[in-house]
């Protein structure tokens, strides 16, 4: 699996998460494996996390993260390759930037300033592929609200989606945040991102810093909250989401792998693959923390303190759920909480796909990173449902305060977009939520 960071969030966060991966798998600062740890998280000598990381052909036990962070100004990228823990693992070829930024408009990341990453981009993400000895596919770590990561980030989108049409391509999104936004323009970034999301990447994930902070505020009492321990957050998800590549198969039961994901029920039509992580439980670093029991464990997932995006999942409606679970669990414990939920109806399946849940699981605990503590047990959810409306509804409402009297957008046209293309991207995000509301009201 190859990493695609884009934009100043994209970047941090996807350090974050090779980080939390080096501690998983007792891989140094430096890049180099300890061997003689056979159990930070799984035995060393096992290897499989290779599917993240190239073996250095110069140095012995060097491991080199699959990635390549890009950005169109240089500052985070400079801040990860000066100051940034692990820089020592990365090579210069991780890098792509350019020297004046995206100034927050989609087209000046996707068409103008980003454009000049564009070659450079494909034969790197050319010669990372053939690196592989059995390519599965693309991860991409974005936000949509700024220029680079709607911009660029949809031009390597479709980049990917043209090239590897048969590859995996799951595009991390941070969404506008319902009440937190300090950039003007994000509906029309965000619409704009969209419509290259519903052509060419096969799963979204959504977040959005205004749920994650409160996930942080609630759960672990504190007051103030830096993106950093935001980021941290979002690789504990990423790494539940990858494990089942990461560790041995001995290390679960019945894991779920994300190329099944392009195999099974999780996205019953193409446009409708957009889905909202859960995650629990959330135990501050140093805190007392008995092992959570499995029927509430499930409980809580379905809590609206677990959603990393802001919605209302209390009314929606569930097309499919995907359960990863990590830690000391075996699935008999797992079968009559799921049957409780389902026979209490406390979460409401469309009629259609009456059974609804799939579960993974596996047995290497998650561990202590950022402010969050190891524990025992914990579970990440994706959910594809109904309530992921509302997310669309606020960007449709907010385009369309902007563009009723053509707001800042020629900003966008002159940077060469054409003015069809924004009217045309507010009709593909209504249909979206459209699309999205039939499920709800005809289920």
């Amino acid at each position: 699996m190859i990493s695609i960071n884009v934009g100043q969030s994209g970047n941090r966060i996807g350090s974050r998460c090779f980080e939390l991966y080096c501690l998983e798998h007792a891989i140094g600062k430096d890049g180099i494996l300890d061997t003689n740890i056979q159990g930070t998280n799984g035995n060393s000598n096992d290897l499989v996390f290779r599917n993240f990381f190239t073996e250095s052909q110069n140095i012995k036990n060097k491991f080199i993260p699959r990635a390549l962070f890009m950005d169109t100004e240089p500052e985070t990228i400079n801040t990860i390759k000066k100051y940034d823990d692990y820089r020592s693992m990365y090579r210069e070829s991780n890098f792509l930037m350019c020297k004046e930024g995206a100034s927050d408009i989609f087209s000046r990341g996707k068409y103008t300033v980003g454009r000049e990453l564009q070659d450079p981009m494909q034969e790197k993400i050319r010669s990372m592929v053939e690196e592989c000895d059995n390519f599965g596919g693309f991860l991409l770590y974005r936000s949509i609200c700024g220029g680079t990561g709607s911009g660029l980030g949809s031009g390597v989108l479709q980049h990917l989606g043209e090239e590897y049409t048969k590859k995996v391509k799951l595009d991390f999104n941070l969404f506008p945040s319902p009440n937190q936004s300090n950039n003007v323009v994000s509906p029309y970034n965000a619409a704009m991102a969209l419509m290259d999301m519903i052509e060419y990447a096969d799963f979204n994930m959504i977040f959005d810093n205004e749920a994650l902070y409160d996930m942080l505020k609630k759960s672990l009492a504190m007051d103030k909250t830096s993106y950093q321990e935001i980021n941290s957050l979002m690789a504990h998800a990423n790494s539940h989401l990858t494990s089942s590549l990461r560790f041995p198969e001995n290390y679960g039961e019945s894991q779920i792998y994300l190329t099944e994901l392009m195999q099974t029920g999780i996205v019953p039509y193409p446009k409708l693959h957009f889905l909202l992580p859960s995650y629990a439980p959330l135990v501050k670093k140093n805190a007392f923390q008995s092992s959570i029991p499995v029927p509430n464990l499930i409980k809580s997932i379905f809590t609206p303190d677990s959603l990393m995006a802001k919605v209302d999942n209390s009314k929606c409606k569930y097309m499919s759920s995907y359960m990863f679970f990590r830690g000391e669990i075996i699935a008999s414990e797992i079968i009559k909480p799921l049957n409780e939920v389902k026979s209490k109806k406390l979460v409401e399946f469309v009629d259609w796909s009456p059974s609804g849940f799939r579960v993974g699981i596996n047995h290497s605990p998650s561990l202590t990173y950022g402010d969050l503590s190891k524990t025992p047990k914990s579970l990440l959810m994706l959910s594809n449902n109904t309530s992921i409306t509302k997310i669309f509804k606020k960007i449709e409402d907010n385009f369309s305060s902007l563009y009723r009297t053509r707001a800042f957008a020629h900003w966008f046209v002159g940077e060469g977009l054409e003015s069809s293309e924004l009217q045309e991207c507010f009709e593909q995000l209504k249909q979206l939520a459209d699309d999205y509301q039939s499920i709800h009201t005809s289920s």
